[in-house]
């Protein structure tokens, strides 16, 4: 039995679940930028991308940002993730649904805590 798989099967099938990418990390270190660099390098391999930013302010500048080139983009901010889980949940269902709408069944979701 050949248990290699090409790269074609291991791309998502229709009807999969989106898959998540939390990042981490201090003030300035970079997170925004690397997850805007991540999200083209997915979106120029073809997948669908949504982004989640978080901050403890209001009106978040990174969410402007990522939205200016292009990303679908949700923010949680006032809170950590941990403290605004249920906005979590809502901003993740509505990228999902979001996706869903436009037919596309490769997805992944890069989530941001910037």
């Amino acid at each position: 039995m050949n248990t290699t798989r090409s790269k074609k099967a291991t791309k998502s099938a229709p009807g999969t679940k989106p898959r998540y990418i939390m990042i981490g990390g201090f003030l300035g270190a970079g997170k925004t930028t690397a997850v805007g660099k991540l999200a083209k390098r997915l979106a120029d391999e073809g997948l669908r991308v949504g982004l989640i930013t978080n901050d403890q302010g209001r009106n978040l500048v990174d969410t402007a940002m990522l939205r200016s080139q292009g990303f679908a983009t949700e923010e949680i901010p006032g809170g950590c993730f941990c403290c605004r889980f249920d906005s979590l949940v809502d901003a993740t269902t509505k990228l999902t649904a979001q996706s869903r709408r436009t037919f596309s069944s490769r997805n992944r979701w890069a989530v941001a805590r910037t």
